[in-house]
């Protein structure tokens, strides 16, 4: 009785210290705390240097009013610090310019990146881009003087724009938002400090390119952005 005891006690402390150093691996869709290893990583930039680089591309939307776009690096941050918007038909729109990077290949991954926004109006991010004209954002605006507030989950399909999903809460000034956007297979995804704001299925693109986008936002400033493979 008493050896049977013991063998238990000893199988069950030999259970405990195999579970308390193992990493068990969940899908990385949902699980912040999913150990990430090189292959998941497709992008990454922490902006730890003096200029933007030829691996990010900037458009400025049509018909602007207040630019140029000025975006730039500075403190380790991306910045965009023009009042730039996309005048003609503006809440057509809410555009004012953009940048991308990445490949057009990418197809199911998540875009994560810090966001914080000193003015209160549209900051953006960009999943599956083609091209100006064809791409998935989420946006926010805080500005009621700009129809907001709200947040929103987007396409644009050949210059159109079109509502996934929304909702009517805007955003915080001078809070440092963490975001995270899924795009797998037909299901989108956005989710602010851990928490999930906005969803949809869709299926009009199956890969694309990163981005951010500012409209009429005099301080936006973007950081730690990482794509990673899912």
């Amino acid at each position: 009785m008493k050896k049977n005891l013991l063998l238990s006690l000893f199988f069950l402390i030999f259970l405990l210290l195999i579970l308390s150093t193992s990493v068990i691996a969940l899908p990385l869709t949902h699980n912040p705390g999913h150990k990430i290893v090189d292959k998941d990583i497709l992008f990454l930039d922490n902006f730890q240097k003096n200029t933007i680089g030829s691996q990010w591309t900037i458009i400025d939307d049509p018909n602007p009013a207040s630019g140029p776009s000025l975006w730039q690096i500075r403190e380790g941050k991306l910045q965009q610090l023009s009042n730039i918007y996309r005048s003609e038909n503006e809440y057509d729109y809410w555009q004012g310019t953009h940048i991308v990077a990445g490949s057009p290949k990418w197809s199911d991954y998540t875009l994560n990146f810090d966001l914080m926004s000193k003015d209160d109006d549209g900051v953006v991010g960009i999943v599956r881009y083609q091209d100006q004209d064809n791409y998935y954002r989420f946006i926010m605006v805080a500005d009621s003087g700009n129809r907001g507030p709200f947040r929103r989950l987007e396409k644009f399909v050949n210059g159109q724009r079109f509502i996934l999903d929304e909702n009517k809460y805007g955003y915080i000034p001078n809070h440092t938002y963490h975001v995270r956007i899924v795009a797998l297979k037909n299901q989108l995804e956005v989710w602010l400090d851990g928490v999930k704001v906005l969803s949809a299925q869709d299926d009009t693109f199956t890969s694309g390119k990163i981005g951010f986008l500012s409209y009429a936002n005099e301080g936006m400033f973007i950081n730690q952005v990482k794509v990673l493979k899912l």
